[in-house]
């Protein structure tokens, strides 16, 4: 079996490769991307963003809001 790559946004290891004496093996797998999640009062939320994050606000009735990426971007308070 062929290594397998980490699930991007979950930041898993990537699956290892094996070895045999004298035989071409596929090199292993690459790990997944990581995933950033900022959580802040509602009421301090400035919705300066840059990128494409995922936003929630008043979680789960909380007051509060959520800013997840799972790709680069920027957030100014």
């Amino acid at each position: 079996d062929l290594a397998r790559n980490g699930t991007d946004g979950l930041g898993g290891g990537g699956g290892g490769s094996g070895s045999q004496s004298g035989a071409n093996v596929a090199p292993g797998g690459d790990g997944g991307d990581g995933v950033i999640i900022l959580r802040i009062a509602d009421a301090e939320y400035s919705g300066t963003t840059t990128g494409s994050p995922t936003v929630a606000t008043n979680v789960g009735g909380s007051g509060d809001t959520t800013i997840t990426y799972l790709s680069t971007g920027t957030y100014t308070a």
